[in-house]
């Protein structure tokens, strides 16, 4: 539930601007939005680890440009954060573990 948004209705109602069933209704349409929101979040981030742990690509491509133009310390967060471990043997390419 918005916090911002509780407040502007509880403050409407204090102030005598709108009635208690009118709170009572605006409380509950928040509610019912809050609760859209977290069966979105809990799907999306069910589709996601389903992506991931099936080995499928997340795309990046839309970060390409933004990534390609931001500073290293930048790039190497990023890389930090996508990086599990990396195993260098002499002669042969890295193995990249990926997180």
């Amino acid at each position: 539930m918005s916090v911002a948004r509780y407040r502007q209705w509880s403050g409407a109602y204090e102030a005598g601007a709108i009635t208690l069933a009118e709170l009572l209704g605006h409380r509950a349409r928040l509610g019912r939005e809050a609760g859209d929101l977290g069966r979105k979040r809990d799907e999306l981030a069910a589709r996601l680890a389903d992506a991931v742990g099936e080995g499928d690509l997340v795309e990046l491509g839309a970060l390409a440009p933004r990534l390609r133009d931001a500073p290293d310390e930048v790039k190497s967060r990023v890389a930090m954060a996508m990086i599990e471990k990396v195993v260098i043997r002499q002669g042969e390419d890295p193995d990249i573990l990926w997180r």
